[in-house]
């Protein structure tokens, strides 16, 4: 976790199958969600329990093979209000190299 309310968010869990990330991990790829506290898939807990409020959010799968082993989540872009596409490949990037290495152990 790497920004303004890190330090609350360290720790935090969700189910699995629950909100963007959940959808993100059972679909196995990502989504970009715009105003995403309106989204009935957002889970909200989160932010009310870090005092944060999440506006746009990209979930990209953690893939090893066609495995999900987790999903990793990038919020409200800063000096914009959405994630250009090289977020995106960067982020499907450290999220293969992520899985692979979790799944070595």
């Amino acid at each position: 976790a790497r920004g303004p309310r890190a330090t609350a968010l360290v720790g935090q869990t969700m189910p699995r199958d629950e909100g963007i990330a959940g959808l993100a991990a059972t679909r196995g790829t990502g989504l970009l969600v715009r105003e995403a506290s309106r989204s009935e898939l957002h889970y909200g807990r989160l932010d009310r329990e870090v005092e944060y409020h999440t506006r746009t959010l990209l979930a990209v799968p953690m893939l090893h093979g066609t495995t999900v082993i987790g999903v990793i989540e990038l919020l409200n872009p800063f000096g914009s209000v959405d994630f250009a596409d090289w977020h995106r490949r960067a982020a499907e990037r450290v999220g293969h190299h992520l899985a692979s290495r979790i799944a070595m152990n």
